[in-house]
């Protein structure tokens, strides 16, 4: 992520769109640890051999479905901030004055590449 964001700070609008997925990042990572520890709280109070509480573990399993929705909700942000930023590139320098053909040369059909 350190090495998207500094690729994407020379696009504004690419930039703009991944600093919003990276706040989606950051509450996937919150509500996923909270969801985590919920399900894993009564699970080792039960292996302890105490009564555990499994609506707290419902919570977490719901919190779980909440981190699935917005992990998608991030990588959907993400990719549009790249394909944004990739749009923005221009066309190699190379590639624009080179001439890649099918011809027939004094030996044969060839290829012709003309820089």
């Amino acid at each position: 992520m350190k090495q998207l964001t500094t690729k994407l700070e020379t696009n504004e609008q690419a930039y703009t769109k991944l600093k919003s997925a990276k706040s989606v990042y950051v509450t996937t990572y919150i509500v996923g640890i909270a969801g985590g520890y919920f399900i894993a709280n009564p699970l080792g109070t039960a292996i302890g051999g105490g009564k555990p509480n499994w609506a707290l573990a419902g919570i977490g399993a719901a919190l779980i479905v909440v981190t699935i929705t917005l992990n998608q909700s991030f990588n959907k942000k993400a990719k549009q901030a790249v394909d944004t930023y990739n749009s923005g590139l221009g066309k190699s320098v190379f590639w624009d004055k080179t001439e890649l053909k099918l011809s027939m040369t004094g030996n044969g059909i060839g290829l012709l590449l003309r820089l």
